[in-house]
C-alpha cells in the first residue's frame, strides 16, 4: 500500500492511495476475488472529500465521504 497526501490549496488536500483487498471466502460474493487498487480524493475544509477509484477487476467508481 502506497499513500500520497498533496495540499492543492489553503482549505484543500489530495489523498491519492493504493490498496489490497484480500477476501474472505465464504463471507465475499462468489464472483468476489483478491485485487488491488487506486483512489483519489480530494479533501475539503469541512472535512467532505469526494474522488474516485479503480481497481485490478476492471470496476471504476465514485466516492463521497461526510465528516
Amino acid at each position: 500500500m502506497t499513500a500520497e497526501l498533496l495540499r492543492l490549496g489553503r482549505d484543500t488536500a489530495q489523498l491519492t492511495y493504493t490498496y489490497t483487498n484480500n477476501v474472505t471466502p465464504g463471507v465475499a460474493d462468489p464472483d468476489m476475488h483478491d485485487h488491488d487498487g487506486t483512489a483519489r480524493l480530494v479533501i475539503l475544509e469541512t472535512g467532505a472529500a469526494t474522488g474516485r477509484y479503480y481497481n485490478f477487476r476492471g470496476r471504476q467508481g465514485s466516492l463521497t465521504l461526510q465528516r
